[in-house]
């Protein structure tokens, strides 16, 4: 314990000691910075009187070094911002006035011209000051000598001019009588030559001469023109009476094809009544176009078209839809209605699709008769059912073939059972195509067809064993 006791005596000694050392360190340091925090004060006062100086400003009065003291650090913040606003002034002063001074230097054409560094910059701010005074000694210089040289041609003119106005005063009131003079002189001039140059080119002759060695000839010019045109104009009156006698003739023309189109506008009107005559049988106002009926086989005759699936048979990979090459649609025209053949053909391909928007198969035809047609799936089309939506194929090309379906992923939907029939006729032997009965007679609107289709068709055969029930399964070709 004594051990322990001495130990902390000698530690808390030299803790001591250490303390004593730092806070001689610490008072020495301070008290170099209070020396320069004044020597900074001075230097803002000193800075901010030399600014005030001719500046119109008193900032050194706020930023006294006893302002600035350490002792007064609560208004430090306060005052020092004057110092930099005084700067910014004091910076945007030498700035417009360096570029005052440039603009000058650019009023009197001084070439090479200083850029606004060079007039704000110390290092040569003098030469281009110096350049900017030259130049505008010089722009003074020259116009002395325009004046003076203003001065004498107008004396000669007969208008003297008043030099010290022109130097000093209102420079377009002095000029103004030399000006009216030069004026006038020169309206007489163009007048001159206007009446000579129309007389010379009324008569014919060249352009004339003013010129004094030239003037007399280009007179004599004018006058033997003048004499050539009087003869012109007799044989000139001789032809206007001939042309005379034939504008005549040609007006008794004109009067006689006026009668032509005057009976060809009456027909015009006539036609026009008719028209309006024919869009009121059709329902259509006056001012309606009447439509352009759409042509056999047109894409809006086929967009039109609109049928059934009839029959599915899954044996033998075909379909039948209640469409035909007899198959028409209907435009509207006005109240009428104008029947249209879609022209059905082999090759053309159909679209299947269950309700209004959903997308079943594509359908290429085969087989086409009047009232109906026979056709193959393409290669991944889904299950089509009896009483499935048929519409004419936007796009008549096929797609590219996809990958051939393995034997176990092929799967059929059965035929659903066909609508009951008044005199259902015995289910014959299945065959590719079952010819419908010439009864139905296809329509505008093919989706009341299935109904009217015989029970001898080969998808009625309820004995055959239908494949498993697979949705999406594509039809067996």
């Amino acid at each position: 314990m004594k051990i322990v006791n001495l130990l902390l005596c000698i530690l808390i000694l030299i803790l001591a000691a250490a303390s004593a050392v730092f806070s001689y360190l610490l008072f020495d340091k301070r008290e170099q910075l209070l020396s320069g925090w004044e020597k900074m004060a001075a230097a803002i006062q000193k800075t901010a009187g030399e600014m005030d100086k001719g500046s119109g400003t008193k900032v050194a009065g706020d930023l006294t070094a006893e302002a600035l003291s350490h002792k007064n650090v609560a208004t430090i913040d306060e005052k020092l911002p004057k110092l930099s606003a005084q700067a910014a002034q004091l910076i945007k002063q030498r700035d417009e006035l360096a570029e005052t001074l440039r603009r000058i230097g650019g009023i009197v054409e001084l070439s090479p011209l200083g850029s606004e560094a060079a007039f704000r910059e110390l290092a040569s701010f003098s030469t281009a000051k110096t350049d900017v005074l030259n130049a505008a000694t010089g722009f003074k210089n020259r116009r002395d000598q325009l004046i003076t040289q203003v001065e004498n041609a107008a004396k000669k003119a007969g208008t003297p001019l008043d030099g010290k106005a022109l130097r000093s005063g209102d420079i377009n009131q002095a000029f103004k009588p030399f000006a009216d003079k030069v004026e006038s002189v020169m309206a007489q001039f163009k007048a001159y030559q206007s009446a000579l140059s129309a007389v010379a080119s009324a008569v014919g002759a060249p352009a004339p001469d003013f010129d004094e060695a030239n003037f007399k000839d280009s007179l004599n010019k004018i006058s033997a023109s003048a004499n050539d045109l009087k003869n012109k104009l007799n044989t000139a009156n001789n032809q206007l009476q001939a042309a005379e006698r034939k504008v005549a003739a040609l007006e008794n023309t004109v009067r006689g094809k006026d009668d032509e189109i005057k009976k060809r506008d009456e027909n015009t009107a006539k036609l026009a009544k008719q028209i309006n005559e024919l869009k009121l049988l059709l329902g259509l106002d006056v001012n309606d176009e009447i439509p352009v009926l759409w042509e056999p086989g047109s894409e809006q005759a086929r967009n039109a078209v609109s049928g059934k699936v009839i029959e599915v048979n899954r044996k033998f990979g075909f379909i039948a839809v209640d469409i035909g090459s007899g198959t028409v649609v209907e435009q509207v025209v006005g109240t009428k209605k104008a029947p249209i053949d879609p022209q059905i053909k082999n090759g053309l391909l159909l679209q299947i699709c269950r309700g209004k928007d959903t997308y079943i198969a594509t359908v290429k035809l085969t087989n086409v008769s009047s009232d109906c047609s026979i056709g193959e799936a393409i290669p991944g089309s889904k299950a089509i059912e009896v009483g499935d939506t048929v519409f004419v194929a936007p796009v008549q090309t096929l797609p590219e073939a996809p990958p051939a379906p393995k034997e176990e992923d092929v799967k059929f939907v059965p035929a659903p059972a066909p609508a009951p029939v008044a005199t259902p006729a015995p289910a014959p032997a299945p065959t590719p195509v079952a010819a419908p009965a010439p009864a139905a007679k296809p329509a505008a609107k093919p989706a009341a067809k299935p109904a009217a289709k015989p029970a001898a068709k080969p998808a009625a055969k309820p004995a055959a064993k239908p494949a498993p029930k697979t949705e999406d399964a594509p039809v067996e070709e």
